[in-house]
């Protein structure tokens, strides 16, 4: 079947789409045929063409979550796939870690991709298809001394 894409009609949901490899896995995603609403708190590049949808959203406001997915299926129709990849890292010695700090990047790394998850899977299970992809990083097995926030949630 030489031409077929993988991903030909389905609608998916990136978030960190706007840089590095959340934003190569839109670009790679629509080379594959799928329809992407793509999520960050800065703007997505202008030039992915019409099968993206941007979509600004400040995914450490997990009481949001319910309007983003509805946003997002508003923007491409119901979710087939989900890639959480979105991450912040706020570099401050383990001896001087804040709660603010602390909340916000396990917000961001650990609690949206637990409620977007939840929230999507419910369509997909109805539709009786869905793929959900969590991006993590090896600081979730070994620790760094200016990031234990990131090193928590990416153990998590």
């Amino acid at each position: 079947m030489s031409g077929t894409r993988l991903l030909a009609g389905r609608r998916a949901l990136v978030t960190g789409a706007a840089n590095g490899i959340g934003l190569a896995i839109t670009r790679t995603f629509v080379a594959e045929g799928a329809t992407v609403a793509a999520v960050d708190r800065e703007p997505t590049p202008e030039n992915l063409g019409e099968f993206v949808h941007s979509i600004e959203w400040d995914l450490s406001d997990t009481r949001g979550i319910d309007d983003l997915v509805r946003s997002a299926e508003q923007a491409v129709g119901p979710i087939d796939v989900l890639v959480n990849c979105a991450g912040i890292f706020e570099q401050m010695p383990a001896i001087e870690v804040d709660l603010d700090s602390y909340r916000r990047v396990l917000a961001v790394n650990l609690d949206a991709p637990v409620f977007l998850t939840s929230r999507v899977a419910v369509g997909m299970c109805s539709r009786g298809y869905g793929r959900v992809v969590n991006v993590s990083s090896i600081q979730g097995r070994l620790a760094e001394e200016l990031a234990m926030s990131y090193d928590v949630a990416k153990g998590g």
